[in-house]
């Protein structure tokens, strides 16, 4: 009987083999519920870049290419891109296209962008500015004020949108809306 029970015990080589895919089972989940930063405030509402292109009178648009796999795109949409300064700004200048590689190839591919994280300002079909890797929000306002200085909006307020803001008001605070 005992010979018997010792055929049809299971050798420790399975247990530890068990252990090791419920460790990748796990590690799967917890990856899937936490690792994907949420889609960006600044990016509601206009998920192509045709609908980014319609919001402002002048076409001008910004564009993220992000990848879920991507860490720097994922600290780059818990960092910067979800800054209530950058919601102001695209509110205030642009439209904004949130783009995911693998998914949006062909509107990637039409502004040249071969790798990711990439921020690309755009005026109907022309790219302005593209910028590669992330970047944390003085940089990133810094570099959208600089495209949209470009365009023509150079005597606007950096950051605000607002061609003559109030000197009474403290620097970075929101100006009240023109004519108000």
């Amino acid at each position: 009987m005992a010979e018997a029970a010792a055929k049809r015990r299971i050798p420790p080589v399975f247990w530890v083999l068990f252990g090791l895919v419920d460790l990748v089972i796990v590690a799967v989940v917890l990856v899937a519920l936490f690792w994907v930063a949420p889609v960006p405030p600044a990016f509601a509402g206009t998920r192509t870049l045709e609908q980014a292109r319609q919001v402002q009178p002048t076409g001008l648009a910004v564009a993220v290419v992000t990848s879920d796999a991507c860490l720097a795109c994922q600290m780059y949409k818990r960092g910067a891109l979800t800054d209530q300064r950058f919601t102001d700004w695209v509110r205030a200048n642009a439209g904004a296209a949130y783009l995911k590689w693998g998914a949006d190839t062909e509107q990637i591919e039409s502004l040249g962008v071969d790798r990711f994280p990439a921020t690309v300002v755009v005026t109907g079909d022309e790219v302005l500015a593209t910028h590669y890797g992330p970047m944390n929000t003085d940089e990133l306002l810094a570099f959208l004020d600089a495209a949209r200085a470009e365009l023509g909006g150079a005597g606007a307020a950096p950051g605000t949108g607002d061609p003559d803001p109030d000197p009474a008001q403290p620097a970075g605070a929101p100006q009240p809306p023109a004519g108000g």
